[in-house]
């Protein structure tokens, strides 16, 4: 069984599959839904069984009415993408998984800045050698594909047992 990680961002998110090892298999920042559709498919066919976990959609303080819909119905597409796929599912809640996997972090810092500074050191404790960043271009790491790594390491740490 593959395990797929998902930041559900739609412009910021990613996706990472990997597999019960923990092995990183493909890593991408958020696709549309069409080429997602696609992909998982093809992903399906390439490496079996998937079990997701996605990041539990929830508003953000100070956000507006108009992006948290938009953030709302892009979550609602993408699992509806795992229903038709038959992609078994589970939504994560980012306390739970931030929690677990920023343990032993030393930034505690409170906020939005400090909370992905700490998924990034966290990130490069578990993959050291991995890079983050979403095309050869960029030169930053991308926070939706550090998040999407982390929840797919949290889902094959305690969520495949679910």
């Amino acid at each position: 069984m593959a395990i797929l990680g998902i930041d559900p961002g739609k412009t910021s998110g990613a996706i990472c599959l990997m597999d019960q090892s923990g092995l990183v298999i493909d890593c991408r920042v958020m696709p549309e839904t069409s080429m997602l559709c696609d992909l998982l498919e093809s992903w399906t066919c390439d490496h079996g069984k998937i079990k997701a976990f996605i990041e539990k959609a929830q508003t953000m303080p100070g956000q507006g009415g108009v992006s948290t819909f938009r953030y709302g119905q892009h979550y609602g597409s993408l699992e509806g993408v795992l229903i038709c796929l038959n992609i078994s599912h589970q939504a994560v809640h980012p306390a739970t998984w931030t929690k677990v996997m920023h343990a032993g972090c030393s930034k505690k810092e409170k906020g939005r800045k400090a909370a992905k500074a700490r998924s990034l050191e966290a990130a490069r404790r578990i993959w050291p050698r991995k890079s983050f960043i979403a095309t050869e271009r960029s030169r930053v790491p991308h926070d939706g594909i550090i998040d999407a790594m982390l929840i797919a390491e949290y889902g094959r740490r305690f969520g495949l047992s679910n």
